[in-house]
């Protein structure tokens, strides 16, 4: 993990977050998907589906950070931008299936 970079919380709204890299071993994640998604009743998709899903909302996350970064740079001193940017590339590059498929 490069300094700078941003964690990713390990719960939000009671669920597990599975960050590419983090402590949840990739073979536990189907399970405590599963087990976490019946808790709250839901009925989950199939995990390619999911993996989809999490896909989507990794470069969601990452597309407003841009939008934000270069925002503020816009608005004052932006000798930060550069890096942010390159930052941003490696961060996209590391964008992973969260569940083995």
């Amino acid at each position: 993990m490069r300094a700078g970079r941003p964690r990713a919380e390990t719960h939000r709204g009671g669920l597990p977050v599975f960050p590419a890299g983090g402590t949840s071993e990739a073979r536990e994640r189907p399970a405590a998907m599963r087990a976490n998604g019946g808790l709250a009743g839901w009925d989950l998709p199939g995990d390619s589906e999911l993996n989809l899903i999490f896909e989507t909302a990794a470069y969601a996350r990452l597309a407003s950070l841009l939008v934000w970064s270069v925002a503020a740079a816009g608005e004052g001193e932006s000798g930060w931008l550069r890096e942010r940017l390159a930052d941003m590339v490696g961060w996209l590059d590391d964008v992973r299936p969260v569940l083995p498929s």
